[in-house]
């Protein structure tokens, strides 16, 4: 009996195995081998689901410093990161299709002047947002950044651009690419390091995302969208891992999550997917050539305060994050089989979140970051940004937050009143 149980573990293994090695062979082959050589090259994976889109896939971000932006200066920032990147830079990016595109043989003071412009963008307005991307995708222009007074815009198209590459891009403007807490997309972990099997499948059969906010928001509230934008300070977030032992990502996605339950949803659990930064190495190129991100789902139920669904949230991301490696190393692959499973996995997704650090050091001179996105699929999409003391957060929603101000003030009251103690591993070892 005990060689028929081994036999057979060992034939699933075996057959795991090959399956696979033969998800990876087509992802190659359906992806970087043939799409991402010779001069005309063809979106793929990810980047061709967010290239479909059009105009729609334009993302604005607002950075404001605290003194006015050097024009110049960033046109020499331009210029440095073109001659360093040579001639596959993404700022050479352009669109010839939904299908595909090249990169611009223009010189590099060519391509600085037609990506940067001194005047106002109009980004965080609907109706200027959607005439400056309907204009940009007549050109083909993934990128434009204006420069006015104390703010610099960024229109970036997400095919191009995920969130990463994003804030890179933002830093290295600036000249604090290597500051404290600055992301360099070199320095994120493999894809492979998040892929577990044992977590997918038992995400993929017992644990499947049901959210029932996108189908309430297509019923009663068609056409709605909204926009809010919240700063809490950092020191807060950081003292839930001294009252309650919870890091500073689960810390503050619980955070952001309490308030939603008490901002006007008529939901008791939150179906949630939490978005992933990888290393843009080879791996991350059999999904998409630009797109190197991943996400994990969770499904989240209300807890009285914001510490408790943080645990929950912690708890969550240990026995869920390790599939997170999947969606970016084959699910957005043009590979069919496990890519479809995992792109209808998130069309139940009530909630995206994600963020992380812009910058942490004092002398970068930022003072706040929003993002401003008025066509997403999901119901309610979430960023946010660490800079220095401070984290801003940008809600876009579907479906209407009457009271998320409110329930932000309660939030604020119960991080600001927890005491101060140890730890509960201090506590336990004492």
């Amino acid at each position: 009996m005990s060689a028929m149980i081994f036999s057979g573990v060992l034939w699933a293994t075996s057959a795991l195995i090959v399956l696979v090695a033969v998800a990876l062979i087509a992802a190659v082959v359906l992806g970087p081998l043939t799409k991402s050589r010779g001069t005309t090259r063809t979106f793929y994976g990810e980047d061709r689901r967010h290239a479909i889109k059009e105009h729609k896939a334009y993302n604005g971000v607002r950075l404001v410093l605290k003194e006015p932006v050097n024009v110049a200066a960033v046109k020499d920032r331009v210029l440095a990161m073109l001659k360093g990147e040579g001639p596959h830079s993404l700022l050479r990016a352009i669109f010839q299709s939904t299908t595909k595109y090249h990169f611009t043989d223009l010189s590099d003071k060519g391509v600085v002047e037609m990506l940067v412009h001194q005047c106002e963008s109009g980004v965080q307005k609907p109706s200027q947002h959607t005439a400056v991307s309907a204009d940009m995708w007549r050109k083909g222009l993934p990128l434009r950044i204006y420069v006015h007074g104390n703010t610099l815009d960024l229109m970036a198209h997400h095919a191009v651009f995920d969130g990463v590459r994003g804030i890179r891009l933002l830093n290295e403007l600036f000249g604090n690419g290597t500051r404290k807490g600055a992301i360099r997309p070199q320095d994120l972990p493999c894809c492979l390091v998040a892929c577990s099997m044992s977590s997918m499948t038992r995400v993929l059969r017992h644990e499947r995302p049901c959210g029932t906010l996108g189908a309430k928001s297509a019923a009663s509230q068609v056409g709605h969208h909204e926009s809010q934008y919240l700063r809490v300070p950092a020191a807060l977030v950081k003292g839930v891992k001294t009252t309650h032992g919870v890091g500073f990502a689960p810390s503050l996605q619980g955070f952001i999550l309490w308030m939603l339950f008490r901002s006007g949803l008529d939901a008791s659990t939150l179906h949630v997917a939490s978005t992933v930064g990888f290393k843009s190495d080879w791996f991350a190129r059999l999904g998409s050539a630009f797109n190197h991100y991943g996400a994990f789902p969770m499904s989240i139920k209300d807890e009285s305060t914001p510490q408790e669904l943080s645990r929950a949230v912690a708890k969550k991301q240990r026995r869920n994050g390790m599939m997170s490696g999947f969606p970016c190393l084959l699910a957005n692959a043009s590979c069919g089989g496990m890519a479809g499973s995992m792109a209808d996995l998130y069309k139940s997704i009530d909630v995206l979140i994600g963020g992380g650090p812009l910058v942490l050091d004092p002398a970068c001179g930022y003072d706040s970051y929003q993002i401003f996105k008025f066509t997403h699929t999901v119901p309610i999409y979430i960023l946010y940004v660490t800079i220095c003391d401070h984290i801003d957060i940008s809600f876009h929603s579907r479906v209407p937050l009457p009271r998320l101000q409110t329930a932000f003030a309660e939030g604020i009251k119960h991080l600001s009143a927890a005491p101060i103690g140890p730890t509960p591993a201090t506590a336990a070892s004492g």
